[in-house]
């Protein structure tokens, strides 16, 4: 990947940051339990018909909704993944990536840099995998983004690890939000399973801060003829 566009190569996962994710995946499930043991002895102390169980009985829904997304996010991170690879191009990738921003952040300016003459170059991923690693990067960049955000994604060509491919950099001008750099536990293992996924494809996914005015997402993906 060039150099010149500060972002940063992701390194293949090892067996320090793995144990590291277990970590923070065993603390969180902790977290998680002691909240669901306190609302259920809540709930248990209450009558009924008295006021406070509705609400009581939502954030015990919340958390119990908040818990199986988790394990389910640490079980696609955990579990062996078995890629089924068709040819895409990168006009497929974009408008993927481009149509998942678009739907979250309906009220963000986007502005697209596509470059007719990279339309057609091939890709070869799994696209529910694919899919399932875009939604991810899209939930992390709506997670910057405020009201005074905008969005520009553009394409281009880039040498990753050796190799010809292309590089989808999407920046958010004016970012609101907790940045990339200070995420939650949940968020991070989210974003581990996001790189694992984009590794599996022989590509990556890697975030630059531009100063407090620009944070960014840069997708490499290999070409094939």
């Amino acid at each position: 990947m060039d150099k010149g566009n500060g972002l940063a190569r992701v390194r293949e996962p090892n067996a320090e940051s793995e144990q590291k994710i277990l970590s923070e995946v065993s603390h969180e499930l902790g977290n998680f339990f002691h909240k669901l043991y306190y609302w259920a002895e809540y709930l248990g102390d209450r009558e009924p018909a008295k006021e406070g169980d509705v609400t009581a009985g939502e954030m015990l829904q919340g958390t119990i909704k908040g818990l199986q997304d988790f394990l389910k996010t640490v079980l696609d991170y955990l579990v062996p993944v078995e890629l089924n690879i068709v040819r895409m191009t990168a006009d497929d990738l974009l408008n993927s990536l481009v149509g998942k921003l678009a739907t979250r952040l309906c009220s963000t300016p986007l502005d697209v840099n596509r470059p007719e003459v990279l339309g057609s170059v091939g890709i070869l991923v799994d696209p529910a995998r694919i899919s399932h690693a875009l939604e991810i990067t899209v939930s992390q960049i709506g997670h910057q983004v405020g009201d005074a955000s905008r969005i520009e994604v553009a394409i281009g060509t880039a040498i990753g690890e050796g190799r010809q491919g292309i590089e989808i950099r999407v920046a958010i001008k004016h970012p609101a939000g907790d940045s990339a750099l200070f995420r939650s536990t949940e968020a991070s293992v989210e974003w581990a399973l996001a790189e694992k996924l984009f590794h599996l494809h022989g590509g990556n996914i890697s975030q630059h801060v531009g100063g407090g005015e620009e944070r960014g997402v840069g997708i490499f993906l290999p070409a094939t003829g």
